[in-house]
């Protein structure tokens, strides 16, 4: 899984019949590991996180009528490319299946938009942020326990205030852009990315740390009561909230 650009590659492989040469069992091997293909790739994307408490294996095997719809989106990917192995011994085919809006659709079935709500404290200062970045890349609390945690990425991360009160969740979200870009954005370092997330958090985005973790999977992020304040003080920090414009910054090794 590559959560910097938003993919994942599945390579698959299959041993050719002994002439490799002959163009009809290359063709015969090829039609063979393309009508696998979906059942291996539903298999092995169930690792992929969606939430704080789902892996997608985990929601896969409580709805089999999910699983097939996954299936038979899966069966409608275009492969990459196609070649025989460099020994000649073997025939592959590469997927590459996007986040967006390939995976994201998946979970659009009756999606509706909850309001944000917000509140405008007289005493809080406010600023016109075109964006929020969020600094994740050390160790943190694990709420609930003892526990020392590095932040994971995943497809539908939550925001929290230190009482749990939810900051940012999904349905917040409209539809159009939970498609074009997703929930967050995960980075190992914004400043040094040749500008690539401007368009998502403007030149100037609110910057804040994570405080703790939350969840199972380890994906839900806790904020100061400060900052959570902050992004829920104005409709201006609403709508960066509503069109996703969030940008988390995670250790190297975990993207």
């Amino acid at each position: 899984m590559n959560w910097l650009e938003n993919n994942i590659t599945f390579d698959l492989t299959y041993p050719l019949p002994t002439d490799s040469m002959n163009p009809s069992h290359r063709y015969e091997t090829e039609q063979f590991i393309e009508s696998r293909a979906p059942q291996i790739i539903t298999k092995e994307i169930g690792q992929l996180r969606v939430d704080s408490l789902n892996l997608l294996s985990d929601l896969l095997y409580q709805d089999p009528i999910f699983y097939t719809q996954v299936e038979n989106k899966i069966a409608g990917m275009n492969k990459t490319f196609s070649r025989s192995t460099s020994d000649m011994k073997s025939f592959m085919l590469r997927y590459t299946m996007a986040f967006y809006p390939f995976l994201v659709e998946m979970f659009m079935q009756d999606y509706q938009t909850v309001p944000v709500e917000f509140f405008s404290p007289l005493d809080y200062h406010r600023e016109n942020f075109t964006g929020i970045i969020i600094y994740a890349q050390d160790d943190y609390p694990l709420h609930g326990s003892l526990e020392m945690v590095q932040l994971n990425p995943a497809l539908f991360p939550r925001i929290w205030d230190p009482q749990l009160n939810l900051v940012y969740h999904k349905e917040q979200v409209e539809r159009e852009y939970l498609l074009q870009w997703g929930m967050v954005h995960y980075s190992r370092d914004p400043q040094n990315d040749d500008n690539q997330w401007a368009e998502l958090v403007g030149n100037k985005p609110l910057q804040i740390s994570a405080r703790s973790i939350y969840g199972k999977n380890h994906c839900d992020i806790i904020l100061s009561q400060e900052d959570s304040r902050l992004i829920l003080s104005n409709e201006e920090e609403n709508q960066l909230l509503s069109q996703s414009r969030i940008l988390i910054q995670l250790p190297p090794e975990t993207l």
